[in-house]
């Protein structure tokens, strides 16, 4: 995704501005329990679910509906920010504010123009999501190395060479299929396990095949990259596109129905808010199926590297604590694989622990724990090595999740986009006696680039 094209466009949003009191009041409380003061991207954020909320038509077909209660004001929805338990989705995942309920993910991609040695025309070197399709040392160098000459199953007889990267340097022509090879003598002829010739200026030539090929013609040389001469290949061509991702946000809903009698006792005898305790606990419940949701999506699609597999119970002659820090190193090559899948362009920063997996993790030499909170939820467990660890309620027990997230807020390989926050219908008490309220969230959730992602499980 481009960073520069999302700054920008926070530059010339007004959301921020057009809500700026209503910030105020979210930065005042947020000063009150400790956190840091929002950013420019954070403010946008907030802002454009402030627009999406003022600007949806919050009264239409499966609302509740005006005209069924008299006297109910106009800000009849509002927006709970109320939460019993805590939740690390911002920390791990990008999230993002959407403008409209169906829209398309810009992902940058830098990638070949032209085929050259083993890279295709369209590979991608690097994205905004982080992924590459080949990591190549050559593609801007003098060397091809196994360009694909002939196909296997090339019948018997004569093969030809045509080679457009040109002047060729004699001698350095190498042709392989399987465990049979051939080379130039810098004179023009091909010995070996095929015979011909080669022209170093035309770069035409051809070989024979004494029978079908078992696998692959490849062919490899170098030319004269610095003479370029009409007719001849330039540098290799890069280009730079975009793929649009789709993201298309999605209902979800709950409602509650209570006797008006309960809320009623429950408010005299115990001094408790009916509507209020429904409006923390659903909130709570929302937000913690959309961790779900979200690392359940992150695990079972995990590809960067082959699932670790780490067994608590010590080899003999291992004491506990040694077999206990064999856990880091475990850990640090699954890391490793995330930075070779995507060729070095992003690294592991962050685990996923599930409660048991969490519990070996804070056991490890070095390890700095941080306090569980007590209000429970998902949560900041410490720090292992360079890897921020949360423990989280939604993955099994014994289960963990290595992932990656860059430094920008755009840099990740899941993206979630929150179109409506959760909001809430005030409570509506009807003839029955019955009191009825609704909650409605709007928000898509898509993987981007599975091999930002490793899991693993600790089995006992």
């Amino acid at each position: 995704m481009t960073g520069k094209a999302l700054v920008e466009a926070q530059s010339k949003s007004t959301v921020a501005s057009k809500f700026e009191s209503r910030i105020k009041l979210i930065e005042s409380a947020r000063a009150a329990a400790g956190r840091p003061a929002m950013n420019d991207y954070e403010k946008n954020y907030v802002g454009q679910l402030f627009e999406n909320v003022r600007k949806g038509n919050l009264y239409k077909e499966g609302y509740t509906q005006v005209s069924n209660v008299a006297g109910i004001r106009k800000d009849l929805f509002n927006m709970t920010t109320l939460a019993v338990q805590n939740r690390v989705l911002p920390e791990v995942v990008s999230v993002q504010a959407m403008s409209s309920a169906l829209q398309y993910l810009p992902i940058l991609e830098f990638k070949a123009g032209e085929d050259k040695g083993q890279v295709k025309k369209g590979d991608v070197f690097n994205s905004g999501a982080g992924y590459q399709d080949v990591a190549d040392s050559l593609y801007d160098s003098r060397y091809i190395v196994n360009e694909t000459l002939a196909p296997v199953g090339q019948a018997a007889g004569d093969v030809d060479i045509v080679i457009s990267r040109l002047p060729l340097d004699a001698g350095t022509i190498k042709i392989t299929s399987g465990a049979l090879t051939a080379t130039d003598d810098g004179a023009g002829n091909i010995t070996g396990d095929f015979t011909g010739t080669i022209d170093y200026i035309t770069g035409t030539g051809k070989i024979t095949l004494a029978t079908a090929a078992t696998e692959d013609i490849k062919i490899s040389y170098s030319y004269a990259n610095e003479e370029i001469r009409n007719g001849d290949k330039g540098p290799a061509k890069v280009t730079i596109g975009i793929t649009p991702i789709e993201m298309r946000a999605e209902e979800h809903q709950l409602q509650a129905v209570y006797a008006l009698s309960a809320a009623y006792r429950l408010d005299k005898e115990f001094g408790v808010s009916m509507p209020l305790v429904f409006e923390q606990q659903v909130a709570n419940e929302m937000n913690k199926e959309q961790e779900r949701l979200v690392f359940a999506d992150m695990f079972n699609h995990a590809e960067g590297g082959a699932a670790v597999v780490w067994s608590s119970t010590p080899r003999p002659g291992v004491s506990d604590k040694d077999h206990i820090d064999s856990l880091p190193i475990a850990i640090g090559l699954a890391a490793n694989k995330i930075y070779q899948a995507t060729g070095g362009n992003l690294g592991a920063s962050f685990i996923l622990a599930g409660s048991n997996a969490g519990a070996y993790f804070a056991r490890t030499t070095g390890f700095n724990a941080e306090n569980m909170p007590l209000n429970g939820g998902s949560f900041y467990l410490g720090k292992m090595g360079n890897l921020d660890v949360f423990q989280v309620p939604s993955l099994a027990p014994n289960d963990f999740l290595i992932g990656a997230k860059g430094n920008e807020y755009y840099n990740a390989g899941y993206v979630v986009g929150d179109y409506m926050p959760i909001t809430y219908t005030a409570p509506v008490s009807l003839a029955d006696l019955s009191t009825q309220q609704g909650w409605l969230s709007i928000y898509a959730n898509k993987m981007v680039n599975t091999k930002l992602y490793v899991r693993g499980r600790i089995t006992v």
